[in-house]
């Protein structure tokens, strides 16, 4: 039964060297639509998924100014019903509604890196 299978695999050999190289081009091709071009002539950092944006936003909100929500002004204009998506509003500000635990989590961890080291020397993990 074995040998029929390594037959079968030495027979179409060729085939399956091709859809195996196939494979690795379209992943290369998928990561790179993914991730895009790394941009180290910007000090402005790119973000591909809007979870991820308000994710990285509320984490620096969190460091920098210690607080968990954004107060925006013009909310009552729109009865609080205009927000990015992973957000709501309360009481006039936007706050995180997504991963609120990571928010913390990671605010936590960067947080004691600014303690520890300082705002001058981590400015580069916060993109600032």
């Amino acid at each position: 039964m074995e040998s029929k299978s390594f037959l079968n695999f030495i027979k179409h050999k060729k085939e399956y060297c091709l859809l195996a190289g196939l494979a690795i081009v379209f992943f290369f091709i998928y990561l790179f639509l993914y991730l895009g071009l790394p941009n180290f002539s910007s000090r402005h950092l790119i973000l591909t998924q809007p979870d991820e944006s308000i994710n990285y936003f509320f984490i620096k909100e969190l460091v920098l100014n210690n607080e968990f929500r954004y107060p925006e002004v013009l909310s009552d204009l729109t009865l609080n019903q205009v927000h990015p998506r992973s957000t709501t509003v309360i009481h006039g500000a936007v706050t995180p509604i997504g991963f609120p635990g990571i928010i913390v989590l990671l605010g936590s961890v960067f947080n004691l890196l600014v303690f520890f080291f300082g705002l001058s020397n981590n400015t580069d993990f916060l993109w600032c």
